[in-house]
C-alpha cells in the first residue's frame, strides 16, 4: 500500500524497482480506478503495465492466486491533489478495503512511500474535477 505522487509518475519506477530488487522478481499487480479503463489509449498503456481494474472481485481473485498487489488508497485524489492539501498529503479518506482484503486472505500489508515527484513539480493551478 502506497501513496500516489502527482500525476502518478512514480508508478513505472516503483514497479521496476520492486521487480529488480525484490530478490525474487516480484511483479506487482496494480489495482486501478475504473476511469483508467474508460479511455481507449490510456487503457492499453495501463494494461501493458499490468494494471487491473480495482474491483473487490479482481482483488480477491489475484490474492487467491498468490499475486502481490500495489494499492493506492488515495487514487485519483492524490494524483490530482489540489494545492490546498500541500505536498505528500495522504488523501485516503476512510478507504480501508485493502486492510479488510489482507485480513480476509491472510496476506501482509507492506507500507511504502514514494518521495521526490512533489519536489520536481509545483502545483500552479488546480484542475476542476467533479
Amino acid at each position: 500500500v502506497c501513496n500516489h505522487a502527482l500525476l502518478a509518475l512514480e508508478v513505472p519506477l516503483l514497479l521496476e524497482g520492486v521487480w529488480q530488487h525484490s530478490g525474487k522478481r516480484t511483479f506487482l499487480r496494480t489495482l486501478g480506478d475504473h476511469v483508467h479503463f474508460q479511455l481507449p489509449l490510456h487503457r492499453q498503456m495501463v494494461k501493458l503495465m499490468g494494471v487491473v481494474h480495482g474491483s473487490r472481485d479482481n482483488c480477491r481473485l489475484l490474492l487467491r492466486n498468490g499475486h502481490s498487489l500495489l494499492i493506492y488508497p488515495g487514487g485519483g485524489d492524490e494524483v490530482m491533489r489540489p494545492r490546498k492539501h500541500g505536498k505528500y498529503s495522504l488523501l485516503w479518506k476512510n478507504r480501508v478495503g485493502f486492510a479488510k482484503m489482507a485480513i480476509e486472505h491472510g496476506v501482509p500489508i507492506v507500507p511504502a512511500a514514494t518521495v521526490g515527484t512533489e519536489e520536481m513539480l509545483n502545483i500552479v493551478s488546480d484542475i476542476p474535477i467533479g
